[in-house]
């Protein structure tokens, strides 16, 4: 349906946003709420591997500075 005189079409209800940019972001947030929601999990899904191969990399530096005759701590992960 074409956009008449009587009925704006979407463009023209846009322009309200002109001085409010958070509010026409926010308006495509609660247009697409799955999708952003993704887009945030992914992120904190990023932000936990970054922590994880940080820790697991500061490990393993760890074991390999002790060499093969090294004691290794008891709560260490290179425990075992």
């Amino acid at each position: 349906m074409k956009p008449t005189a009587e009925q704006p079409g979407e463009m023209d209800d846009l322009s309200r946003y002109a001085q409010r940019p958070l509010r026409f972001y926010l308006r495509y947030v609660r247009l697409r709420p799955y999708l952003h929601g993704a887009i945030l999990l992914a992120g904190f899904a990023a932000a936990i591997c970054a922590v994880g191969t940080q820790y697991g990399l500061k490990s393993l530096v760890d074991a390999l500075s002790r060499g093969a005759g090294g004691k290794s701590a008891p709560g260490s992960p290179s425990a075992c």
